[in-house]
């Protein structure tokens, strides 16, 4: 991992993926950046619903996880795996603070993204 990656990027299978997908990588990453606060924002709204739509919560986080592992984005994919999880097993007592830590997981990324776009 370089200096300039943030934390919880693992930039050899970010590389790895930029090499294996070649000229549609800028389109997967605009995707992710696209729609990833789409899917924090239905998290968000899910989880403050009453009662907790822990349906919407699973399907959103576990769209997050996929494309987040895919890219190399371990930290953000193991917290979306943490609110699939808790989804799953109906366990929505830390829903909120899970949330908490994988939207600024995201815009902690966000400066990375931008910069690898071309």
């Amino acid at each position: 991992m370089d200096s300039q990656s943030p934390s919880g990027v693992d930039l050899e299978l970010f590389n790895e993926m930029r090499e294996i997908m070649d000229d549609e990588f800028s389109e997967l990453l605009q995707a992710f950046i696209d729609d990833t606060p789409v899917l924090l924002a239905s998290i968000h709204e899910s989880i403050r619903a009453e009662p907790v739509d822990l349906i919407a919560t699973t399907n959103a986080a576990h769209q997050i996880k996929s494309t987040s592992a895919s890219l190399g984005f371990l930290q953000l994919a193991q917290l979306a795996d943490n609110l699939e999880q808790s989804g799953d097993t109906k366990a929505s007592g830390n829903l909120a603070e899970l949330y908490q830590q994988a939207d600024e997981s995201f815009y902690q990324l966000r400066p990375f993204l931008q910069q690898h776009l071309s």
